[in-house]
C-alpha cells in the first residue's frame, strides 16, 4: 500500500534553530503536534482502505477475492458458482391449442412477436461458503457494493 507518514517530529525540530533546541522545549513542541501525528496516521489509514476498495470490480474472481478476504482469509474456501437454469415461460395465443412460441398480435393487424427461449435463471450467480463462518447480511452488502447492476445472487 501507499505510505503517506513522515517524521512530523524530525520536521518541526529542523525548523526550530538549533540555540533554541533543548529538552524543555523539544517535550513542549512534541505535545503539541502530537495531534498531528494522529492526523497523519488517521490519514494514512484511510488512503490506504480506499486503494484496497477500489481495486476489486463485479468480476468473479475479484469477489472471491474480496469475500476471502473478509470472511475466511486463512482457508479461502469461498466459490462463486453460476446460476442454474430454469425453464423459460412460454407465452401462447389461447385461440391455438399448441405449444409455440409465436404469438398473433391480432389487434394491432396480425403482426407476428416471436419470443427467443433464453433461460432464466433463479440467481445468475451463486455463492458457497463451502464450510466458511460468514454473516450473510455483511456478505450481501459486499456484493451489492461491487456486482454488475443486473445481477442477481443467492448466498447457499
Amino acid at each position: 500500500m501507499k505510505n503517506y507518514e513522515f517524521n512530523i517530529t524530525n520536521w518541526v525540530s529542523y525548523l526550530i534553530p538549533k540555540q533554541l533546541r533543548n529538552q524543555r522545549l523539544m517535550a513542549f513542541v512534541n505535545a503539541l503536534i502530537t495531534p498531528l501525528q494522529q492526523l497523519n496516521t488517521n490519514a494514512n489509514d484511510w488512503a490506504n482502505s480506499v486503494f484496497y476498495d477500489v481495486q476489486f470490480n463485479g468480476q468473479v474472481v475479484m469477489l472471491e477475492h474480496l469475500l476471502n478476504d473478509t470472511f475466511d482469509n486463512t482457508d479461502r474456501r469461498i466459490t462463486i458458482t453460476d446460476g442454474e437454469p430454469t425453464l423459460t415461460p412460454t407465452l401462447r395465443n389461447k385461440s391455438e391449442a399448441r405449444p409455440t412460441i409465436i404469438i398473433r398480435n391480432r389487434i394491432e393487424g396480425g403482426t407476428s412477436n416471436i419470443l427467443r427461449p433464453t433461460s432464466f435463471a433463479r440467481a445468475d450467480f451463486i455463492v458457497n461458503p463451502n464450510g466458511a463462518n460468514i454473516d450473510p447480511a455483511k456478505a450481501t452488502a459486499i456484493i451489492n457494493r461491487y456486482k454488475i447492476a443486473a445481477k442477481s445472487f443467492i448466498i447457499n
